[in-house]
């Protein structure tokens, strides 16, 4: 309220007093409430009442001289009712996966002049085909309330979720966004019967519901291959697979370089197979790296040196370096980075060969990559940890640790990159290939940890590693062997089987097939077996997984007599 009036005094300048003001009601009003203007003994008076209170009572405004002597004058004033609209607290985005119903989701309403209970509550949805007004259930006594949401089977999708609170009069509103995720599914595989040594043919099932952002990239067992005779591999160590599917292997205790097709058969060999400093031969061969030209660039681990070849492996050069060369690698820019164990560093060339820099501290650096955004990644084997520089060897963070837990390591000896940019390392005591994200974080594993063994999905120690270009990956391990894992992700899904009794269906024999919404299984059981087993085929898209599962039995056959020649 505002109320202006005229103060004189004889003695004093014009708007010489001093205001005060008196209230019969303090619960109305304070001493402090008003504020007072002058203008030539005009006073300007503005009393401001308690926050939600009304009623009546007496304000006496005092006027005071200089002199300390005072006058007051009195007037009566009236706060009328209004009332207030209803509160309530808010309620936090939420987010539900397909065909689940939420939690009770609490919320408490208050109204100045109204006694909680005699309050409306309602709730309406932005999008009625998601989740509609008759699935959303407000309950509760007086001030504490509860909304449950029960969105509309198998849809997906966002909706905002209004609550309104009224007191007949006045209403308040609060809203909340609420997200629900598409779920993953299998369509269920009929039951399956097939004859002894027949495989099943392609069976076709659906997939559906791939939630955004799923780009996790699972690998299965694909094939391996063993040497022997003349070919036989001794102490593989790097492996690279050039443009066409070739595939080529550091055999490092025979000093050479063995190639392979793409299906594992071998091709030829580069070295004399004895060790040698000769241009074009090795000592001790130990990194291998293949770029996009499919030049080949080998680190010579003994001679000192990384030697660099053309596609059709003939000799282009070499780059002497300061101490054993374990490792070499190549990024997009032709950089080439050399890893020494002899001095517990790394050395960086430009693409002709010229030094640029080196990183040092990095104990035993048996791994080097490079991502697209130019950090570079080196394996600290002695360390069990990964180290990450700046694009200009500048120490940006370490991931790893001492162990066989997750995201520790027991002596890794290489790391790679896929297309996804997850981080590859090869935890060789612990005989398993461990997979991060960009940021150093574990995802998941490939092998199992203290169990090595030859038979497939299992390592024996496993040394180096690389990705083809449709990111299939190529393993070296202590066996002297190679094994191939097949890069399952299509559309962001990964999609795997298993079997109940490997005798009778290993892993090795299920193919999986298709893409997008459209698989297919395809099951060669083992020779001269029969019997019943169960596959299980999962899928996942890195947030959500779905499984079915079918019985597949193999009826025996009756074979012919064999008679031996008489």
């Amino acid at each position: 309220m505002i109320k202006n009036f005229t103060i004189t005094d004889a003695e004093s300048s014009a708007c010489g007093l001093t205001l005060s003001m008196a209230s019969s009601d303090s619960t109305l009003f304070t001493d402090t409430n008003f504020t007072y203007t002058c203008s030539a003994d005009t006073y300007i008076l503005s009393i401001t009442p308690i926050e939600n209170s009304y009623g009546g009572g007496t304000i006496t405004i005092i006027a005071t001289d200089g002199g300390g002597l005072t006058a007051s004058d009195s007037f009566s004033i009236t706060v009328t009712e209004v009332n207030d609209a209803p509160t309530s607290t808010s309620i936090s985005s939420l987010t539900l996966i397909e065909n689940q119903v939420s939690s009770a989701l609490s919320f408490t309403i208050t109204d100045l002049e109204s006694n909680a209970a005699d309050l409306t509550v309602t709730a309406s949805s932005s999008n009625t085909s998601l989740v509609d007004n008759s699935n959303i259930v407000i309950e509760g006594t007086g001030s504490s309330q509860t909304i449950s949401i029960t969105p509309t089977a198998n849809e997906y999708g966002t909706v905002t979720i209004t609550i309104s609170i009224t007191d007949g009069d006045l209403t308040a509103t609060t809203a909340f966004m609420m997200t629900i995720n598409n779920v993953l599914e299998i369509s269920s595989i009929n039951d399956q019967t097939t004859l002894e040594d027949i495989a099943t043919g392609e069976i076709s099932f659906t997939l559906t519901g791939v939630s955004s952002g799923g780009q996790t990239a699972d690998y299965s067992f694909a094939y391996s291959f063993v040497e022997s005779g003349t070919t036989e591999l001794n102490m593989p160590w790097g492996i690279a697979v050039d443009s066409i599917g070739n595939i080529y292997v550091t055999d490092s205790f025979n000093h050479r370089i063995v190639v392979f097709t793409s299906s594992g058969t071998y091709s030829y060999s580069m070295g004399s197979g004895s060790s040698s400093s000769n241009l074009g031969e090795f000592n001790f061969p130990r990194g291998i790296y293949i770029d996009d030209s499919d030049k080949i660039y080998v680190a010579d681990e003994s001679n000192n040196r990384v030697q660099v070849f053309t596609s059709s492996f003939a000799y282009d050069y070499s780059i002497a370096v300061g101490g054993l060369a374990v490792e070499v690698f190549v990024d997009s820019n032709g950089k080439i980075y050399v890893g020494e164990d002899s001095t517990g560093s790394v050395k960086v060339y430009t693409s002709y060969g010229n030094y640029d820099f080196t990183i040092s501290d990095v104990n035993g650096p048996t791994g080097i990559s490079v991502d697209s955004s130019g950090k570079i990644y080196v394996v600290c084997n002695m360390d069990n940890a990964v180290k990450v520089y700046t694009s200009s060897g500048s120490l940006d963070y370490t991931f790893g640790g001492s162990g066989s837990s997750d995201g520790l390591f027991d002596t890794p000896s290489d790391i790679a990159i896929n297309s996804d940019g997850k981080i590859f390392v090869s935890d060789y005591m612990n005989h398993r290939i461990q997979v991060f994200s960009n940021s150093g974080t574990f995802d998941y594993s490939i092998g199992t940890t203290d169990i090595s063994g030859n038979p497939p999905d299992l390592f024996n120690y496993p040394r180096g590693f690389s990705f083809d270009n449709d990111d299939n990956l190529y393993i070296t391990e202590n066996a002297n062997r190679i094994q191939v894992y097949t890069n399952n992700t299509q559309d962001g899904v990964t999609v795997f089987a298993t079997s109940s009794y490997t005798p009778l269906v290993s892993s090795a024999s299920i193919t999986l097939g298709g893409s997008g919404g459209s698989r297919t299984i395809d099951i060669s059981p083992a020779a001269e077996q029969s019997g019943t087993v169960s596959i299980t085929v999962t899928a996942t898209d890195g947030d959500l997984t779905a499984t079915t599962s079918f019985q597949l039995t193999v009826t025996n056959v009756n074979d012919l007599p064999v008679i031996s020649s008489i």
